[in-house]
This record gives structure tokens, C-alpha cells and sequence, in this order.
């Protein structure tokens, strides 16, 4: 027997094995990761749509690129659903649609999760007898929310990789092609 047939004899099948439990979850990691992301995404319905045009015509008249920017940043969840649930139908420029992204996912999250409850409205000299919720409390939990969300995309963008450098030593270990140790992996 040669060494390569005494290696995949011993160890074959538990290192494609291995492969196979890694693979499953990293895939299991991932589904859960898109439909967090698709309920961090989804509107609220309590949401009235009926005037997302004219809200998207508003931001689309604005010519001044820091207006824009300053309009989007002082939005309410409405302007930023109309802008931002349907694609970029507002033909906003390149970055005033990422700051429409994450300022919709923001107040969304503050919403869907009501972690504005959380925070109540605290004493300062300015307001030393608060009467609602500490808002810019609540948007700096979800931004933590948000971040830790995408700290998760990059966790499966390094799973990716993971899957691809384990595929490429098998490879190399059983004198088989990559793609033919990720088949075996995968099937």
C-alpha cells in the first residue's frame, strides 16, 4: 500500500468528515446571519407607504449635496423607508444612499426592537426634568446592534476563505484537485 493509500485509508475519511461538519456550520451560521439581516431589512408595516413618492421626490429635488446628507441624517423611519425599501429608486448618489441604508436600518432596529423603552430620558442642565426617551441613547444601541451584525458578515467572509484554504490542503495532501476535495467536503 503507498503512503498516499495508507493516509486515505486511516485518516480519508475523517478529515473530509471533518470538512463536512465545518462546511454544514458554516452554512447553518450563514442562513441564520441572512434571515437576521432580512428582518433587520423588512419595513415596518405599520408604516404608511402611500406617499413614498412624494417623500422620494422631495429628497430627489435636493440639489445641494450636503443638504441632502444633513436631510437624510435628520430623517424620520417614513422618509427613510420611502428612500430605502424599494432599491435606490430616489437615484441618490452613492453616498447619500449608504447613509439612507444605514440611517433606515438604525431607526429601524430602534423600532422593531422597541429598545427606545430602554432608555429613558435622562436629567442634564439643559433638561433636568426629562419627559421622553433618551433617543440618541437608543440610536447608539442599535448602532452596536449594527455593528456586531456586520462583524458577523465579516466572520462568514472569513468562513469563506476557511472553507477554501481547508478544500486547498486536502488537496494537496490527497493529490486531488481543490474541487475535488470541497465535492467530497460538501456532498
Amino acid at each position: 500500500m503507498t503512503e498516499l493509500g495508507w493516509l486515505l485509508d486511516r485518516a480519508g475519511d475523517r478529515m473530509f468528515g471533518a470538512g463536512r461538519t465545518m462546511h454544514g456550520l458554516m452554512r447553518e451560521h450563514l442562513r441564520t446571519y441572512q434571515e437576521r439581516d432580512a428582518r433587520m431589512r423588512e419595513p415596518l408595516p405599520s408604516i404608511d407607504r402611500k406617499a413614498d413618492a412624494e417623500r422620494r421626490a422631495r429628497f430627489s429635488a435636493m440639489e445641494d449635496a450636503g443638504t441632502l446628507m444633513q436631510s437624510i441624517m435628520a430623517a424620520d423611519l417614513a422618509d427613510l423607508t420611502a428612500l430605502v425599501a424599494d432599491g435606490n429608486i430616489a437615484a441618490l448618489s452613492h453616498d447619500a444612499w449608504r447613509e439612507a441604508q444605514k440611517q433606515f436600518l438604525v431607526l429601524n432596529t430602534v423600532a422593531r426592537t422597541g429598545m427606545q423603552a430602554d432608555f429613558a430620558g435622562k436629567p442634564t442642565l439643559e433638561n433636568p426634568l426629562p419627559d421622553g426617551p433618551d433617543v440618541e441613547g437608543a440610536r447608539r444601541q442599535a448602532e452596536a446592534v449594527l455593528d456586531s451584525h456586520d462583524a458577523d458578515r465579516q466572520v462568514i467572509d472569513i468562513h469563506r476563505r476557511v472553507i477554501q484554504d481547508y478544500a486547498g490542503f486536502l488537496g494537496h495532501v490527497f493529490g486531488i484537485a481543490p474541487g475535488q476535495a470541497f465535492e467530497r467536503m460538501a456532498a
